[in-house]
């Protein structure tokens, strides 16, 4: 639960070694003067909500062996240099929009998008993929809805029966049935989130979507889709537990 900036005083700690703040409510840049930090063989940054770019001051680290900057908001190149030429794309993901070498599972930084995108950019991109899913899923229901209605609704009753009841599903067991989320089981990464392939302890075969919790649109889009879909019975349809 440790919030605010990483001090940059923490530079006169010649002889740290280890440095491990992950899993805490850190905001801000990352600070050059972890640089000098010449003793430094880890540095676990993860699960935080760091912005901006990574310093290539930690390039300098000799000793650094293990880096993990996952689950932030930053953005810009990867260093090359130094120990990061030895980091796989472990180091990275779940970040905002880094770009480096491909080994790293990034896109080129000549690909990525300056930040400073117009408005009709970002309505183009964002809003009228939402408005159109919206749209659709409300035409999807009326269709239905009205078809049911005239074939006395007896198909989708029997539909109903055999669907599983809802029940509460904790992180650790999806965490397991996608084996931590691996890149293995991603199956789509899109603007608002990405959707792996799990494997529950029942045998069930699921599709858990990761949000990215910096874009509010997301959730609500998902929100929709699920109040919509939890209505419709179809064998070409996600069931919504």
């Amino acid at each position: 639960m440790i919030s605010g900036s990483i001090p940059g005083a923490i530079s006169g700690l010649q002889n740290l070694q280890i440095l491990n703040l992950s899993q805490n409510k850190l905001v801000g840049g990352i600070p050059d003067s972890l640089g000098s930090l010449i003793s430094l063989t880890d540095l676990d940054l993860s699960q935080n909500n760091l912005f901006g770019l990574i310093p290539r001051s930690l390039e300098s680290l000799h000793y650094l062996e293990f880096i993990n900057l996952s689950h932030n908001s930053l953005e810009g190149e990867i260093p090359s240099g130094g120990p990061f030429k030895n980091f796989t794309a472990q180091s990275f993901m779940f970040n905002k929009a880094l770009c480096g070498n491909a080994r790293l599972q990034v896109p080129a930084c000549s690909k990525v998008k300056k930040k400073g995108s117009n408005a009709n950019i970002f309505f183009i991109k964002c809003i009228l993929p939402i408005m159109v899913s919206i749209i659709l899923v409300v035409f999807c229901v009326f269709f239905l809805v009205k078809r049911r209605r005239k074939n006395g609704g007896d198909t989708n009753e029997g539909t109903l029966s055999a669907l599983p009841t809802a029940r509460m599903i904790s992180y650790y067991e999806l965490s397991q049935a996608t084996n931590g989320f691996d890149e293995s089981n991603l199956l789509v990464r899109g603007n608002f989130g990405s959707v792996f392939k799990g494997l529950l302890s029942n045998g069930m075969v699921v599709a858990v979507k990761v949000f990215n919790l910096d874009l509010e649109l997301g959730s609500k889009s998902f929100s929709v889709e699920c109040k919509a879909m939890r209505n419709l019975r179809h064998r070409n349809l996600m069931k919504i537990i």
